[in-house]
Parts: C-alpha cells; sequence; structure tokens
C-alpha cells in the first residue's frame, strides 16, 4: 500500500506524487492534515483555511471515483516532531511501504520531510518527493558557473532556453482496485475556519475555475500588459488563487497560456509565471529568506520604526492616502488585493512610514486567499529594496501620482470607500488638490509625502545601503 501525504496540491490532474503513487496499482491512501497550530505559527489566517475546506470536500468525491481514500487528521501541536510522529504512526498502522509527496521548499516544511524521511529509511519505508510546485526541477535553472541566478531576467533567459528540460505533465491517476478502506473525513466536521472575507466562486467549483480562465483568455490575456495595472479593470486571471493551494497545475497552466496566440499580454503572463517560480528559487537557493531575513545580509540591521497605532491605521485603511486605503480595504473585504496596489501599499508601509517588511508579509498573509510564502516574501522585499533584484531604494511610488496613472478616474478608490464618493476624479491626483474636497468622514493624510520620502532616502544612507548593494 503507497501513502499519498496531501499539501498544498489539492487536484488530482498532473498531480505528481499521486500520480505516481497510483502508477503501481497497488492501492493508495491519501492523507490530509489539518495542522491550525502549525499555520497560526505561519501567520496564516482563516481566509486560506476556509478555501483549503472547501477544495477538499470536492477532492474527496473525486478520489472516490478513483477508490483512493482521503484520510483527514487534525493535529494539535506548532512542533515538527507532531507532524513526523502522526506520519510515521499512520505508516506503522496501515502497513505502508512508500510515501509519495510533492515537495514544500519553506525551512520548516523541509526540514520536517528530511527528518521524516531519514526515520522512514531506518524502519524499511520508501519515500518519493516531487518537485510539483515548479515548471522545472529545482536547481535546473542556473548560470554558466552553476550558481543561482538572482536577477530575474537573466532567470528568465535561461528558463527560455531550458523549456526542453520542464517537467513533463502527466495525467490523472490510474483508477485502483476497490478496497475495503473508505474514506474519512470527519475531521472536516469539527474544523470550522469562517473566512473573513468574501470567498470567491469560482474557486469551490473546477468547471468554473475553467470557465474563468478561458474568460480572462478570451477577453483579457491578449491585454494583460496593457490592463493588469488598471485595478480598476477585471483584467487579471486571479488564478493565483487555486494556484497557492495547488488546486491547478502550474505545467497545465504554463501549457494552455503558451499555446494561445502570441502576444504582448499572452508574453506578460508567461513572464509573470516565471517570476512565481523565480522567487521559489530564491527559497530553495537562498532559505535565510524563509527566516524573517532580508535577501541581502546588510539589511539585516535596518532599525524600522515600531509604532503599533501607525500600523493599525495603515492596517484598517486609514492613513488618509485614498489608494493605499483602497486596497487595505479591499483586502479584508475580498481576501485579495490588486497587484499594482500590493506594490503601492508595501512601499507606503516600508518606505514612507518606514515599518519593517516583516510586519506587511505578515499581515498579507493573515488575509490573503492566494497567501503563497515565497510571492509573498518575495513581492515584500522587492518593494522594501532589501530582497534580490529589488526596486532600488530611492525608487518611492507617490500615492497620488499613481491614481493619476493607474486609476485616472478613480473608479477602483470609490468602489472600496464609499465616502470618497462625490470627490472630482482629478481631486485625487495631489495631496493639495484632494485637501479641498476631502470629506470629514475620511482621515486627513497621516504623513506628510515629500518630507517622508527625503527620511526614507536619508534612512537607507545612513545604514549604508546604496542602490548597487
Amino acid at each position: 500500500m503507497n501513502l499519498v501525504w496531501l499539501r498544498e496540491d489539492l487536484r488530482i490532474d498532473d498531480q505528481l506524487a499521486l500520480y505516481y503513487a497510483a502508477e503501481e496499482k497497488k492501492g493508495v491512501i491519501a492523507l490530509y492534515l489539518i495542522t491550525p497550530d502549525w499555520w497560526k505559527k505561519h501567520h496564516w489566517g482563516l481566509n486560506k483555511q476556509a478555501l483549503i475546506k472547501q477544495v477538499l470536500i470536492s477532492l474527496s468525491e473525486k478520489l472516490r471515483k478513483l477508490n483512493i481514500p482521503l484520510i483527514i487528521k487534525k493535529i494539535d501541536g506548532d512542533k515538527i516532531s507532531d507532524q513526523v510522529n502522526f506520519v510515521k504512526n499512520f505508516i506503522q498502522n496501515f502497513k505502508i511501504s512508500k510515501l509519495y509527496f510533492n515537495r514544500q521548499y519553506e525551512v520548516r516544511e523541509s526540514k520536517r520531510d528530511f527528518i521524516l524521511a531519514q526515520q522512514l529509511k531506518k524502519e524499511g519505508v520508501s519515500t518519493f518527493a516531487f518537485d510539483d510546485q515548479l515548471l522545472f526541477p529545482a536547481g535546473t535553472i542556473r548560470s554558466s558557473l552553476n550558481k543561482p541566478l538572482t536577477i530575474f531576467t537573466p532567470f528568465k533567459k535561461k528558463a527560455y532556453s531550458l523549456l526542453n528540460q520542464m517537467i513533463l505533465s502527466v495525467g490523472e491517476p490510474a483508477l485502483q482496485l476497490a478496497g475495503s478502506l473508505e474514506s474519512d473525513i470527519k475531521a472536516l466536521d469539527s474544523w470550522n475556519p469562517i473566512s473573513e472575507s468574501k470567498m470567491p466562486d469560482f474557486i469551490l467549483n473546477h468547471d468554473d475555475l475553467d470557465r474563468r480562465l478561458e474568460h480572462f483568455i478570451q477577453h483579457h490575456l491578449h491585454f494583460y500588459d496593457e490592463h493588469r495595472d488598471r485595478p480598476s479593470l477585471d483584467g487579471t486571471s486571479k488564478i493565483s488563487i487555486p494556484l497557492s493551494i495547488g488546486a491547478i497545475s502550474i505545467r497545465e497552466l504554463w501549457k494552455y497560456i503558451n499555446l494561445c496566440k502570441i502576444s504582448s499580454g499572452q508574453q506578460m503572463f508567461l513572464s509573470e509565471l516565471l517570476w512565481r517560480e523565480f522567487y521559489k528559487n530564491i527559497l530553495i537557493d537562498f532559505p535565510h529568506v524563509g527566516k524573517d531575513q532580508s535577501f541581502k545580509a546588510n539589511y539585516k540591521d535596518l532599525s524600522w520604526i515600531v509604532d503599533q497605532k501607525e500600523l493599525d491605521l495603515w492596517k484598517n485603511g486609514q492613513t488618509g492616502f485614498p489608494i493605499v486605503d483602497a486596497g487595505m480595504r479591499q483586502l479584508k473585504h475580498e481576501g485579495w488585493m490588486h497587484n499594482r496596489v500590493r506594490m503601492i501599499v508595501a512601499m507606503f508601509l516600508t518606505k514612507l512610514m518606514l515599518h519593517s517588511w516583516q510586519e506587511g508579509e505578515q499581515h498579507f498573509a493573515y488575509w490573503l486567499f492566494d497567501y503563497d510564502f515565497s510571492a509573498n516574501n518575495g513581492g515584500w522585499q522587492w518593494s522594501s529594496s532589501t530582497g534580490t533584484d529589488a526596486a532600488p531604494y530611492f525608487r518611492i511610488f507617490n500615492p497620488w501620482t499613481q491614481i493619476e496613472r493607474f486609476d485616472p478616474q478613480a473608479l477602483y478608490i470609490k468602489k472600496y470607500l464609499p465616502e470618497l464618493i462625490n470627490v472630482p476624479e482629478k481631486a485625487f491626483y495631489s495631496e493639495e488638490k484632494f485637501r479641498n474636497y476631502r470629506p470629514s468622514s475620511y482621515p486627513a493624510p497621516m504623513i506628510d509625502y515629500e518630507k517622508c520620502r527625503a527620511r526614507a532616502i536619508e534612512f537607507f544612507k545612513k545604514h549604508g545601503v546604496s542602490d548597487e548593494s
């Protein structure tokens, strides 16, 4: 009997561990562990947990049709040993001979899998691990000196030169012979994470997900390069949500988009998928970024401001800067935020407020349905200039001119800040103009942009950080 330990790979199509475990047709059990204490240690909120629960319910039925029972168990504790001991006991009780899983690249998850594999080896149980989250096997995209590529453009160029080495997609797992063991998902009954934001309907049904993707391709893909920076438009796919829990295959998604008519939008979308690959490789090759550390060593001692009252204004969308507040309120309402706005709010927190990127990273981890550690970490370190291939420290988005460029009619702002519905659109283009129309129900700007921009540049210079570092 083979065991598949499910994690962020909640699907049956092109699921590498599941496919290869089922190939022998000797019987397969799928195991999923509900680990609230572990997730809390990683700053997960209820949104992503509620999403996982819904997907597990539909996955159970799909596995049943393949005669693969799904066993779901809830375990307490946030220690590595809690999961290792549970899985070892499970393997002994069910007389499992082989364990299959898809790798997770975060530090504690990697350590857990290594310890488990070593202990199982002593007991004669084989383990098989796969790079299911990736397009290419880990370690494939390297420089000519076989070193990690830490700048995106060379990484992307190398990836395109190695498309023949991309991990091959596989189909659905083989149908197993019917056995006596039945699925046990009773743990879902006592685990009731209520999402704090509105869950996207399309993620709950695979047919709806397919229709969403098809609609995006027909109506938005070829304009993606033009529309992706306009938060008022439904110009993004939101495919990051199912990708974050493995409800869709990254390789199948690449193939699907790559077969579409070539356009600047299509090429830009593929580039975004490679950014995802890039940040996962950064986490694999530089695991210190998974320990709340900046990618660049000389950034570790930055003396960020610690002020809970200021931080709460940012978190609650009460900064007095409309594009920032709209983004933060969208995050809470929808559990998602437009990528252009993610960069704006991140730069506002880390450069204009001089709060640590870790505070923002953890807040996003709590609220986002599409939370993915490597992408979230990479995005925050890019915005704060502490990461690899990051924005230079003196690049600081002006929250007023960002409105003029990317939300010129203030449609996005007025959607999430209804108290500003009567403010003329051009009044949002500068603080001076906005001051004349700001209603009393909306807070005054919490900072002076020009002064805080100058302060940020001096802050980085004081700490010996240069654009070349």
